[in-house]
């Protein structure tokens, strides 16, 4: 099982009730189960896709992860930073795969940081 958030009371209600209501329509869960089984049983998506490229970014490239992150633990973003010259990537305590959502204004806040460099 995944989780996608590591506190679901942080959510706002609002996303929650989008995500139920995507969650009614016809082959909602059939879609989600076969992404979900593609990503699991073939590292030649997603983030290991990627890897071959990363080496070919200039700028500078932050990875925020979450350190509860079941699809990919921090360890993946690390390695991910550590291929890109100038790369990094900062782990979000207590926060899951949507980070954003778990952690909210520490998220905003590193991003704004990073983009008035």
């Amino acid at each position: 099982q995944f989780v996608l958030v590591a506190d679901i009371n942080r959510v706002p209600q609002e996303i929650l009730a989008a995500d139920l209501a995507a969650a009614k329509i016809p082959g909602a869960a059939v879609a989600w189960d076969t992404m979900v089984d593609q990503f699991r049983n073939n590292k030649d998506l997603g983030t290991y896709a990627l890897r071959p490229e990363l080496k070919n970014l200039k700028p500078e490239t932050l990875f925020i992860w979450g350190e509860k992150d079941k699809f990919g633990p921090p360890k993946l973003g690390q390695e991910m930073a550590s291929i890109i010259a100038n790369g990094r990537c900062e782990i979000v305590r207590d926060a899951a795969h949507l980070l954003w959502l778990d952690q909210l204004e520490r998220c905003a806040s590193m991003t704004i940081e990073f983009l008035k460099r």
